[in-house]
Parts: C-alpha cells; structure tokens; sequence
C-alpha cells in the first residue's frame, strides 16, 4: 500500500456516510445554491458542501475545500461560456456521484468487492477528487477522511433543514459551518473573512527569468506602433506522464492587435507557465527585432508573470477581460493541436 492511499476500514466508512446520503434524498429540498460547511477537527480546513441533484439527473455531494476550494465555486456560478473548453476542470474539490457502473474504474470495483458491497445498477458510488486543469483522480487516505466527514455533516444539516428553511439561508454573507468545540458538533455561522485557512487561497506564480534573455531583449528598440495580445487557453485533451495524474496542457499564444496570424505560439505544462510564458515572450522579441510598446492580456497570473518585465524594458502592461483579436484565434489553435495532437 502507498503511504497516502487509504485504508479499507477508512473507505468502509465512506461508503457508509454516502449510502446515508443517497438514502436521505436531500437534493429533493436542498439546491446547488445552498451552500454549507464543515470544519476539520484535524487540521482546521473548512469544507463547503454543495448538494447536487435538485435540477438534474446527477445526484450527488461537491465539497469545495478551503477558500481556493470555495472562489472555484463560485467562479463557476459566475461563468457563463458553456463551450467545449469551459468543460476543462477549474474546480478544487471532493466530489461524490451516483453513477452507472460504467463510470467507475478497476481500482473502484476491487474496493467495492474487498468491502463486500453490491448496488444496484445506475446506483454506484463514485468518489474522486478534482484539481484545476487536472483529470478527477482517485483519493488519497485523508480525501477519504474528509469526504466521510462532508457526507455526515451534510447528513445532519439537511434533515434539519427539511423543515427549517433558514438554517442554511440566513443571510447572503455567512455561511453555516459545523465546527466541532467543546467535545461535540456545533453550528456557527462565519464569513470567508473569518475562516482560519484564509492562507490555503491560491500563490500568484513567481516568474523565472532568463537575465542574459532580458539582457539580449532590453537591446532591441521599442515600436511604439505595436500592440501585442498574449493568453493561454487548456487544451481539452489530458495527458500522462509515467503513473503521474493526467493534466491538459496549455496553448500560449502572441498575436500583433488587429493582425490575423499569432506570432508567437508555444504548447507546455501549465504547471511551468511562470517560466514558459517570459521566455516565449523575450524570444518573440527577439525573433521579430522588437519590443511592443505595450502587451494585453486577460488573465491576473499573465500580468504578475509579465510586470517585472515590462518594468524593465520600460512598456506597459494591462488586464482586458477580453481580447479582440487573440480570443477568437486561440480556440482554434487548441482545436488543431487536439486534432493533430502536437503536443510537446
């Protein structure tokens, strides 16, 4: 066994905890939109529990995990792009489904087996944990943990609230947590603001830069006529190194504004954007004999990525929700490297 899987008496309780919850049926009175947590008495992590199944034929428990966890929440509330490369995770979090047995995988059907469990068909338990720009991936001893004490919490919450409305709902910026004091379970209601695991929420990348690149760049005059686009965008397609868990790369892409072919396009990890994306920059520059006067892009992480670079060359730097001429190119470059599958 490896040091972080779980052990078989660890799953027998979460397979207990969620026969609970599916029998309870507590979708039919909660929605996705009532959110609620626990706090682990462990390590003091909040999880925010989110019921699914009252709008849809998927029934089942998301537990977002500490403030990271719960800005994924609602970063999906918020979106509204429904096309192929919004189905790329963005979300951090424990999920628990009924499914069809043809959803689960080998390393599910030896637990239920070893466990001595049997379920009805279309009524499988399927537990995996979800990371942005990852594949679900299986969990680990203290996934396991976590998730049983999700799914009993939420157990205890939702028969009260069947016929108290306002025990979740109280109001639009606290949310009921369970905390465990005083050798019992109790509800508080508590602000993001007020959660002790505030540092768990998501590092800015620190970009690795290349100074003899810088230097050779920092050589080049700046075209004060040239606006430069630069974005990322997931490519819908996993891949897998060795046994590591499969991950989607990204696509970088540099375009001149208003032209109609990138000039600059790179496909890597995106857990090495901080430093693939500066030097596919500084070699686009190098390549092309010149510096923009000034670059767009679209995402938070791209701007700390390119500041301390634009700060040296003396060029600005700026966030546009939207980019006019890159957004509509990008799409289709992800599209061709996932037909032709080039990725490098």
């Amino acid at each position: 066994m490896k040091q972080n899987e779980a052990k078989l008496k660890e799953w027998k309780l979460l397979y207990k905890a969620f026969e609970e919850f599916k029998i309870l049926e507590c979708w039919q009175w909660i929605y996705d939109s009532d959110l609620f947590g626990f706090e682990n008495p462990d390590d003091k992590m909040i999880g925010y529990c989110c019921v699914l199944g009252k709008l849809g034929r998927f029934k089942g428990l998301a537990v977002y995990e500490g403030i990271e966890g719960l800005d994924s929440y609602l970063k999906i509330c918020d979106d509204q792009n429904h096309d192929v490369f919004n189905f790329i995770p963005k979300q951090k979090c424990l999920m628990a489904s009924i499914e069809k047995p043809s959803q689960l995988e080998e390393n599910d059907f030896k637990i239920i087996e070893q466990l001595g469990l049997q379920f009805a068909n279309d009524h499988y338990p399927l537990f995996r944990n979800h990371l942005p720009n990852y594949l679900p991936w299986y969990l680990t001893s203290y996934d396991v943990k976590f998730l049983t004490l999700a799914l009993e919490q939420t157990v205890d919450i939702a028969t009260r609230a069947k016929n108290n409305k306002k025990l979740i709902t109280k109001n639009e910026i606290e949310y009921l947590v369970r905390v465990f004091e005083k050798e019992q379970w109790q509800d508080k209601y508590i602000t993001p603001d007020n959660i002790s695991n505030r540092t768990d929420s998501k590092k800015l990348n620190i970009p690795i830069i290349e100074n003899n690149l810088l230097d050779e760049v920092k050589k080049i005059k700046i075209d004060n006529q040239k606006i430069w686009e630069l974005s990322y965008i997931s490519i819908p397609e996993p891949i897998q190194e060795n046994d590591e868990r499969p991950y989607y790369p990204y696509i970088i892409a540099i375009i001149v504004e208003d032209s109609v072919t990138p000039i600059g396009i790179e496909i890597c990890d995106f857990k090495k954007t901080n430093i693939r994306l500066p030097a596919l920059f500084m070699n686009t520059c190098l390549e092309n004999e010149y510096v923009p006067s000034k670059i767009i892009v679209n995402h938070e992480d791209i701007f700390e990525l390119l500041q301390m670079i634009a700060k040296e060359l003396k060029i600005k730097v700026s966030i546009h929700k939207k980019l006019k001429t890159l957004d509509p190119i990008i799409k289709n470059l992800a599209s061709i490297a996932l037909a032709e599958q080039q990725i490098i």
